[in-house]
């Protein structure tokens, strides 16, 4: 009989287990000692086999063995995988695994045999989708064949057919396919021209990724985060006028004390935020620029993190109850009715769009507004990151970025916005 220890550890294992992503293909390490490294694997793995296509095994060898690599120096060491052929065909914009369905198979057979990747015994419902994915993680053995990895040496492949940057999801998060217009070829060009600079710069950060935890109004949550992952892409919900924000980038998973530890090229960064950005907005919309407070969030004898947490829902949320029940069940916010009073309050001149549902509406807009900054920066030559409404530069180009965020906000809304 299993102690209470041991139930807990099993239960933590699992959860890891269940939350592992899709294992990547996007890797990459042209070093010479990890190429050393992945020629032992392949010596050992090849022996006494007739092997066809040998250059497309070997490729896709070091796709597997990065991405195991690189996930075994995280949190979560482990990887989802398909056995489903129908997964490494062509079909929409989002299903290319990019991989023969017969070479990932073979490798995924041999590696097991040499002892060099373990199965998870449990079986696993694909998120968001009716199949199940095998988990796989590097053994030991593993490992210590590429002993010779660094984060460093990893880079994105660029011999792969590109991934797709513009997403759009259903109501059920879901991905759906659509018609490419002029625009949407616009923003795909512009996260192009961003992940180029962003992928050639050394983007570094003094955190341990293998022991990120985020507390949660009291609950810790696990961040799994790739140190690799640089590729931006955008996701629209439902239709194009709501989302859009940039994801994809590990930095986007730190919080501001631990991005204050960015470096990119060995240089530090300075992070500048729009303040406010979506009470701002609101403001604006609603014809009261004039009225707009100097901190939307600070409320006397209220917490202002449970302010701003909760300034996001009511603008998600269909209605005061639905709030209410995210606020406290969700986003764990003590005396929850107490702060939405004191939010209604304060934002009168806003109240027609409390419970209005324009949440994704408004982070189009901020999408819209980060973009141009990230395009204007990028013809520049600057490597810019984004989180969502704030921006990460070198220091020497701080004093650009509040002009270039200053620019396109005038541009976009008329006014002045505050930076901080």
């Amino acid at each position: 009989m299993k102690t209470t220890t041991q139930r807990g550890l099993l239960l933590a294992e699992l959860d890891l287990i269940k939350s592992a992503p899709m294992l990547s293909v996007y890797k990459k390490a042209d070093h010479p000692d990890v190429q050393l490294d992945l020629e032992h694997v392949w010596d050992v793995i090849s022996q006494d086999r007739v092997i066809y296509k040998k250059a497309r095994h070997r490729r896709l060898l070091m796709a597997i063995a990065l991405d195991l690599w690189v996930a075994a120096q995280t949190a979560n060491p482990w990887r989802a995988i398909s056995k489903n052929r129908n997964d490494y065909t062509k079909g929409s914009r989002y299903r290319r695994i990019h991989w023969k369905y017969d070479l990932m198979m073979n490798l995924y057979s041999w590696l097991t045999e040499a002892g060099f990747i373990e199965q998870s015994s449990f079986k696993h419902n694909n998120t968001g989708g009716g199949g199940y994915r095998t988990r796989i993680k590097a053994t030991d053995k593993f490992l210590s064949a590429l002993s010779s990895c660094r984060i460093e040496y990893i880079k994105r492949a660029s011999d792969l057919e590109e991934e797709e940057s513009i997403i759009r999801k259903d109501e059920n998060k879901k991905v759906i396919d659509y018609e490419d217009n002029a625009i949407t070829n616009q923003w795909r060009d512009n996260l192009r021209l961003v992940n180029s600079l962003i992928e050639s710069a050394a983007i570094t950060s003094d955190v341990d990724f293998k022991v990120l935890t985020i507390p949660t109004s009291g609950k810790k949550k696990g961040r799994y985060i790739d140190p690799t992952a640089i590729h931006l892409y955008r996701t629209f919900n439902e239709m194009f006028t709501r989302g859009g924000r940039h994801y994809g980038g590990w930095w986007q998973l730190l919080n501001k004390e631990e991005r204050s530890t960015i470096k990119i090229n060995k240089k530090k960064t300075v992070e500048l935020d729009y303040k406010c950005l979506h009470a701002t907005i609101l403001y604006i919309l609603a014809g009261q620029a004039l009225s707009i407070p100097e901190d939307s969030y600070a409320i006397p004898g209220i917490d202002r993190q449970a302010v701003k947490d909760s300034f996001f829902v009511l603008f998600n949320c269909r209605d005061r109850e639905q709030t209410l029940n995210t606020m406290s069940h969700d986003l764990y916010i003590k005396n929850s009715k107490k702060v939405l009073s004191a939010i209604e309050d304060k934002h009168k001149a806003i109240k027609p769009y409390l419970y209005s549902g324009l949440g994704t509406a408004l982070q189009c807009m901020d999408s819209v507004l980060i973009d141009s900054v990230l395009v204007e920066l990028a013809k520049k030559g600057i490597v810019c990151l984004p989180v969502f409404d704030s921006l990460i530069v070198q220091i020497e180009h701080e004093a650009l970025l509040r002009n270039t965020m200053t620019k396109w906000f005038m541009y976009y809304f008329d006014i002045n916005p505050i930076i901080t």
